[in-house]
């Protein structure tokens, strides 16, 4: 089975946003729109459910207008069906149709009329926003979409030769956030990097897996077969590192290029005016009977709030640990090897990351039982 790749880098819209993903494979060739389930959350959700569920399975494009759209969603192939209701009007989003491959619902033109039809353009229709709620862009295989867009058409705009499509899947997961945020990151030959993505399910039971690669070659290192990677580059010029997150369905890369100074960083007056201490002790030992707290120390350059966040290898967050009242110079929390809910968590690698206003520091611990 194909899956889609997607590329979380500067070429691709929404770098910092990237969310559910779905893929059409048709007659004609396969293409992924993102879905912006976070800013049209009844719009998405409700495509999200249909996919799901098997709705657009082996429907058709139904409707063809070269240059303005392609139309599917109806059960019945002729524009005039739908799942058996309607959904909320969601105009006022921010979203628009300021590109070829915006993806949006139809309507009768009566408030809150949409149901299952959507429609994706074929070039920008600035005359349709707010009207239509805009819930996706495509950000893969375009050009099968402006191909399908060049079919020849009959009566109502319908395809003479049916455009099918074989299914709609959505991926289970997406990535929230990556660590560095930057897309390309100056350093120092030298330094140690940390680099995370922190991937968020949108159905239960996702099984995700993690492949880091460093200009190119894959990382085998066990260690390293999840949401975290750490690396020291030893020389000046140009890496790259990536870090490919799978299901059975998607694949989804994320990547990081680093302009490296032959200059090591201990050489200059670093800017991070805020410091993160390895944990101690660590390895940190906890039973079920009897738990003793590791200790993690930090410094800020002023007074200030500091977060300490902690995830688990699947790049889920298991405890939040806050400091209101720091102090000048060195701070410290202590963990004792629970999750939030008070349960004891699992032996393995873990990661804990310092948010100190704007600063993101982050290093790993290990824990035993």
């Amino acid at each position: 089975m194909k899956k889609t790749i997607l590329i979380i880098c500067l070429a691709f819209w929404g770098l910092l946003n990237a969310q559910t993903l779905a893929r059409w494979e048709t007659s004609m060739g396969n293409f992924t729109a993102e879905l912006c389930d976070r800013q049209a959350p009844i719009t998405a959700d409700n495509f999200i459910s249909l996919a799901r569920n098997e709705f657009y399975n082996n429907l058709i494009f139904h409707r063809v207008i070269e240059g303005f759209v392609i139309q599917d969603g109806c059960p019945y192939g002729n524009g005039y069906g739908g799942p058996g209701y309607t959904i909320e009007d969601e105009f006022d989003t921010g979203l628009l149709h300021d590109r070829a491959g915006t993806l949006a619902m139809a309507n009768t033109g009566q408030p809150n009329s949409a149901g299952s039809q959507y429609y994706i353009t074929l070039a920008p229709q600035p005359n349709l926003d707010g009207n239509y709620a805009v819930f996706g862009y495509v950000v893969e295989g375009l050009d099968v979409v402006l191909a399908i867009g060049s079919v020849e058409t009959g009566a109502g705009d319908k395809p003479i030769e049916d455009v099918n499509i074989y299914s709609v899947k959505v991926s289970d997961f997406y990535i929230s956030s990556k660590l560095p945020a930057e897309d390309i990151v100056d350093t120092y030959a030298g330094d140690n990097l940390a680099f995370a993505v922190t991937p968020e399910e949108t159905a239960p039971g996702a099984e995700l897996t993690y492949v880091w690669y460093v200009n190119g070659t894959e990382i085998t290192d066990p260690e390293y077969q999840n949401f975290y990677f750490a690396y020291t580059p030893s020389v000046a010029g140009t890496d790259s590192i990536s870090c490919v997150v799978s299901d059975s369905e998607f694949d989804i890369v994320t990547s990081w290029i680093l302009n490296v100074s032959g200059v090591s960083s201990e050489n200059y007056i670093s800017e991070s005016k805020a410091k993160l201490y390895q944990n101690s002790p660590n390895p940190f030992k906890i039973n079920d009977k009897r738990i003793s707290d590791t200790e993690i120390s930090f410094e800020v350059e002023r007074e200030k709030e500091a977060v300490i966040e902690i995830y688990n290898v699947r790049g889920q967050k298991v405890k939040k640990l806050e400091k209101k009242d720091c102090r000048l110079g060195r701070n410290t929390v202590y963990w004792n090897g629970e999750d939030s809910e008070g349960n004891v968590v699992e032996s393995g690698i873990y990661l804990y990351k310092l948010k100190v206003g704007k600063e993101v520091l982050v290093k790993k611990a290990v824990i035993l039982k």
